[in-house]
C-alpha cells in the first residue's frame, strides 16, 4: 500500500535524517478524486477518491502532512503522466496504431494531462523552492482535453487513422472482471480493472494548477500535440510500436 511505504520512509527520515531539506511526496489527482461538478479541483477541495489507488494515495499524503512540523513536506498531485516508457496512457498508442480506438459509452469526458518532462520540470522547481510544509500542488498542462481532441491528437500525431468502437459500460466492466480473474492464474497485473474502468467513465478528471504558476512561477511547456508527437517518436525509436 501507498501509505504504509510513505509512512515506513517518513520514520525514517525522522529518525536518522531529521534535517532533510524537503520530503516531496508525488501522489496523484486519484487521491483528489474527480470533479463532481465541472469545476477543476484544488487545494482546497475535498477529497473523495473513489478507488482504492485514491484512497491509498490519500492516505500517503496523511501520513506525509503529519510531519509538515518536524521538517519541511510537499505534495505534488499529477493527473495521468504520459511520455516516453509510460506503459498505461502507451496501450492507447499501441491500439491506435493498429488502427482502433475504444471509447466508454456515456458521453463526453474532460480530463487534464501531464506530459512526464513537465512533471519533472516541476518536481526539480519544487525542491529548490521556498514552500509552506504541508503545500499541496496540482502539476499538469494548464487545459483540460475532451476525449474526443484527445482522440484527434493522438491521430494526427502519429500520422495514424483509426476506426473508434464505442463499448457499453456493462461490457467494459465485464472485460475488467474477465482480466482479473484471469490474473489470478497468470500472476500478471492487469492494466485495466474494474475499479480503473470506473475511474475511466467520470465524466470531470479536472485540476486547478493556479497554484504552482502563482507560488513557484511553473508554466507547463509540453502542450497536447508535443507531447504526443515526442512519445510517438520515442515508441517507435525504441521498438514498442
Amino acid at each position: 500500500m501507498n501509505h504504509v511505504g510513505t509512512k515506513n520512509i517518513l520514520e525514517a527520515c525522522a529518525r536518522y535524517n531529521p534535517a532533510i531539506k524537503k520530503f516531496i511526496l508525488i501522489s496523484s489527482q486519484a487521491a483528489a478524486g474527480p470533479s463532481t461538478d465541472g469545476r477543476p479541483v484544488d487545494d482546497h477541495s475535498l477529497p473523495h477518491p473513489i478507488s482504492d489507488y485514491g484512497r491509498s494515495k490519500l492516505l500517503a499524503e496523511e501520513e506525509a502532512r503529519a510531519y509538515k512540523d518536524r521538517f519541511p513536506v510537499l505534495i505534488i498531485r499529477p493527473p495521468s503522466v504520459y511520455g516516453p516508457r509510460d506503459r498505461d496512457v502507451y496501450e492507447l498508442f499501441r491500439w491506435a496504431s493498429r488502427g482502433v480506438t475504444i471509447k466508454i459509452s456515456g458521453g463526453e469526458r474532460y480530463f487534464n494531462l501531464c506530459y512526464v518532462e513537465d512533471l519533472t520540470a516541476a518536481l526539480l522547481l519544487a525542491a529548490e523552492s521556498r514552500t509552506e510544509s504541508g503545500s499541496i500542488y496540482f502539476v499538469a498542462e494548464k487545459r483540460a482535453y475532451s476525449w474526443s481532441e484527445f482522440r484527434a491528437v493522438l491521430l494526427s500525431s502519429g500520422g495514424v487513422k483509426a476506426h473508434e468502437i464505442t463499448v457499453p459500460y456493462a461490457v467494459a466492466y465485464l472485460m475488467a472482471l474477465i482480466a482479473e480473474l484471469a490474473s489470478q492464474f497468470t500472476r500478471r497485473p492487469v492494466l485495466m480493472n474494474r475499479q480503473k474502468v470506473v475511474e475511466a467513465v467520470q465524466p470531470y478528471w479536472l485540476c486547478d494548477v493556479d497554484k504552482l504558476e502563482n507560488e513557484l512561477c511553473f508554466q507547463a511547456e509540453y502542450p497536447l500535440q508535443k507531447g504526443m508527437e515526442l512519445s510517438w517518436q520515442w515508441y517507435r525509436k525504441n521498438l514498442w510500436l
